[in-house]
């Protein structure tokens, strides 16, 4: 079971990637986001092709995720000068 959380944990530490992306898409942080809720239906789709079935593994790092996401507090960014 632990090496199928691998994967969601890896999903989150590409967040930070994917808020770096040197192309502007919109806003970052959005941008970020929503590249994770892909990489996670990714993740579920993959289980259903092979398996006909979600891992529980996968629910349950995919919860521990929407929760991370939606509800984490929001960070104060200060202006680079």
């Amino acid at each position: 079971m632990w090496k199928r959380l691998i994967l969601p944990a890896t999903t989150v530490m590409m967040a930070a990637a994917f808020s770096r992306f040197p192309v502007q898409v919109g806003d970052h942080e959005k941008f970020a986001v929503y590249a994770t809720y892909l990489l996670l239906g990714l993740m579920v789709l993959y289980d259903l092709w092979p398996l006909h079935g979600v891992h529980g593994a996968t629910i349950a790092g995919a919860l521990l995720i929407l929760a991370y996401l939606n509800f984490a507090p929001c960070r104060v960014r200060l202006p680079l000068r």
